[in-house]
């Protein structure tokens, strides 16, 4: 004879409902997390690229300098005439004045140099003391002569190519080198004598003195 279990008592439609409940939370459970917002991910990914480019702009912007590129080459040096070339702003070339270079001619043996020795120191002998001690070093110095007037300055003047000559003669007689000068253009008071080198005594004492 066969033996049925207890029975089991049916709850009808709310037992159904419960399971059905049961179910949904279960399948909501397993669902997979929703992605993060879109919108966000997509603005991360434009500031990135804004400040990537903003670096490499910035590289860039050193090698330029106003409205356009630096050029390092721009500024040359000329060894020839010691100028120099620059670029100013708004590119314009600008070269300093050059200096100007004045070439003496080497000085020529004393016997080939022609001097004369005028005194306007109004000192008796002085003239003929200086005009001694030039021959005895070697120079063609003629008669000395009296200038008409005194003379504040002791003054070497020198004809067109003869400045090493005459800064020659100045160190002889102990004359200072700034007292060497071209000779005037106008007539010199006293002959020359054909001298290419005049020695003028002043007042100041520059030159020998009279034993």
């Amino acid at each position: 004879m066969l033996r049925l279990g207890p029975r089991v008592p049916f709850r009808g439609p709310e037992s159904v409902r419960m399971v059905g409940m049961a179910g949904q939370h279960a399948a909501r459970g397993s669902r997979p997390a929703r992605p993060s917002n879109p919108t966000a991910a997509a603005g991360r990914g434009v500031a990135i690229v804004v400040l990537g480019v903003a670096v490499a702009l910035a590289v860039l912007g050193l090698g330029f300098d106003g409205d356009g590129p630096t050029d390092a080459a721009t500024s040359t040096t000329a060894a020839a005439n010691g100028s120099t070339k620059g670029t100013a702003a708004g590119g314009a070339t600008t070269t300093p004045p050059s200096a100007t270079v004045t070439t003496i001619a080497a000085a020529r043996p004393p016997a080939d140099v022609t001097v004369l020795v005028v005194n306007g120191r109004g000192v008796q002998g002085a003239g003929a003391a200086n005009n001694t001690e030039l021959l005895a070093k070697g120079f063609n110095a003629v008669a000395p002569e009296t200038y008409p007037t005194l003379s504040p300055t002791t003054d070497i003047f020198y004809a067109e190519g003869y400045q090493a000559d005459a800064l020659n003669v100045a160190q002889k007689l102990s004359i200072a080198a700034s007292a060497v000068k071209p000779l005037p253009s106008t007539p010199f008071p006293v002959d020359r004598k054909g001298a290419k080198v005049v020695v003028l005594l002043g007042t100041d004492g520059q030159g020998l003195k009279p034993n």
